[in-house]
């Protein structure tokens, strides 16, 4: 249990970590206008992020859907957190 709590620990570092370093670098590099000037995938990606904003942002938007994706990504959060995690990481 100890290695399980450790590895989902560091994929969600690991994520937290890379995620700000690509909006760093996203935005340092020119930010959307820099993203169309690498040709047809970066203009299908802006496309990509548009429909996606879109479509969660949209009036018709099932705000049930919004709020479990939340609660799934926050699951992991919540486990690390809990007093049977603190008190295996602090045995081990």
């Amino acid at each position: 249990m100890r290695i399980l709590l450790r590895v989902v620990a560091i994929v969600i570092a690991l994520s937290m970590v890379l995620t700000i370093w690509f909006i760093v670098a996203f935005t340092a590099a020119g930010g959307a206008g820099a993203l169309l000037g690498t040709g047809w995938l970066g203009a299908l990606t802006l496309v990509g992020w548009f429909i996606g904003l879109v479509w969660l942002r949209g009036p018709g938007a099932d705000s049930l859907q919004i709020v479990m994706a939340a609660g799934l990504n926050a699951l992991p959060l919540l486990v690390l957190h809990s007093p049977a995690a603190r008190q295996l990481c602090r045995q081990a």
